[in-house]
């Protein structure tokens, strides 16, 4: 049966990967990451960066092989992923293709922008998202439900 490349299952498995690292990132004080300032490396310079945290690392890896990282035009979806940062209210009735988009943003920004996955981690957003996750978890297990099905139409 020929794969189709618009459709993607995440399963509940997959969600409770991700969800594995909400109880790491809610420590009080946890260190997402190590910044580093610029430095002359064998003569180059080395812009600033941030390392992160092996549990961020996994975190990220695992939104990639679990299906959250969705292509789709997601810059031309930032001022809406926008509204749901200032108004964190909104995420109390996100839906799940709104929390892949989500997800999917923060993950490319930090491609594009050094640090600003490391910004929505500290100052909670993306533990906002995962609870809204947990939510949404526990409906499709209430339901019966084992996976979702993702089309890059919905999004």
């Amino acid at each position: 049966m020929p794969i189709d490349k618009n459709n993607k299952t995440i399963t509940i498995a997959n969600i409770d990967k991700i969800l594995s690292y909400l109880p790491v990132f809610e420590q009080k004080d946890y260190q997402f990451s190590i910044f580093h300032q610029s430095k002359l490396i064998e003569g180059r310079l080395h812009e600033p960066y941030y390392e992160y945290s092996e549990e961020v690392d996994g975190f990220m890896q695992a939104l990639y092989d679990g299906g959250f990282i969705y292509p789709f035009d997601w810059p031309a979806w930032q001022d809406e992923a926008s509204k749901y940062y200032s108004n964190p209210d909104m995420l109390k009735t996100a839906d799940f293709s709104t929390v892949v988009k989500l997800l999917t943003v923060h993950i490319r920004m930090e491609r594009f922008c050094e640090g600003c996955l490391n910004f929505s981690l500290k100052d909670g957003h993306i533990n906002d998202i995962l609870r809204r996750l947990k939510e949404i978890r526990q409906e499709m297990e209430k339901s019966g439900q084992s996976s979702v099905n993702i089309e890059i139409a919905t999004l």
